[in-house]
């Protein structure tokens, strides 16, 4: 749902309200709290967008179970471990859940990949939908390490530029690349189709750029403007 959303980012009622326009899934941002618990949150430090302060894996599954988000929105908002929100989407068996993984932490850094990757390979296989979870990320290092464990789960490199991008795909084994719209034109959606590659747009945040992402052939779109975009997939 987005910037545009009334409730929170990642939040539980902003992930169903989205389902519940009729789009065929959502994407959640993943991090993982001190003791291997998931949770769906955005940025970095939690006083941006919450009550509390300093990382999520700087604090426990509990304490962070224990923080709402700020802001004027219709009744308090927790943090949600992932689980938590998975175990009530059982009304929606087909949508396609992406996980954009986020890597912040104040400790060493490969150690802390490794494990968010060994936490997110385990989640995805104790769960009847793990076909249906994408994988996104910014960092080569995590996203190989979690393909090493999990082969067959598709992985997208979440990209600023084409040319890192096609890269990536030339050298390690994803199945896409997620990018800004504004950083990607119809001519590149097309070389990666003809070789076999998937596109993922994000930052698709009106009506027009709803059109401009369809024009480009985009796998999957995440948009701020669902209905709008229903209405015209539509029409195609």
């Amino acid at each position: 749902m987005g910037i545009k959303s009334r409730f929170p980012l990642d939040s539980r009622n902003s992930i169903f309200e989205c389902l519940n326009q009729g789009a065929d899934g959502v994407e959640i941002d993943v991090q993982m709290s001190k003791d291997g618990i998931l949770f769906a949150f955005h940025d970095a430090e939690l006083s941006d967008l919450t009550e509390g302060q300093g990382l999520i894996h700087d604090f426990t599954a509990d304490e962070i179970s224990a923080i709402n988000y700020k802001g004027l929105f219709s009744g308090k908002e927790s943090l949600q471990r992932l689980d938590s929100i998975f175990n009530l989407l059982t009304e929606f068996p087909e949508a396609i859940i992406t996980f954009d993984v986020k890597l912040y932490t104040a400790s060493t850094y490969t150690p802390y990949q490794q494990a968010v990757a060994e936490s997110i390979v385990y989640f995805i296989e104790k769960n009847p939908r793990k076909n249906l979870i994408l994988v996104e990320s910014q960092d080569t290092s995590f996203l190989n390490y979690f393909h090493q464990l999990s082969p067959f789960s598709p992985t997208y490199f979440y990209t600023s530029t084409f040319n890192d991008g096609i890269k990536a795909l030339n050298t390690f084994q994803y199945q896409g690349l997620t990018m800004d719209l504004q950083n990607i034109s119809k001519e590149q959606v097309d070389t990666l189709h003809a070789g076999n590659f998937k596109i993922s747009l994000w930052n698709v945040q009106t009506a027009a750029e709803n059109s401009e992402a369809l024009e480009m052939n985009a796998d999957y779109i995440q948009t701020d403007e669902i209905k709008d975009l229903l209405q015209k997939a539509k029409k195609r």
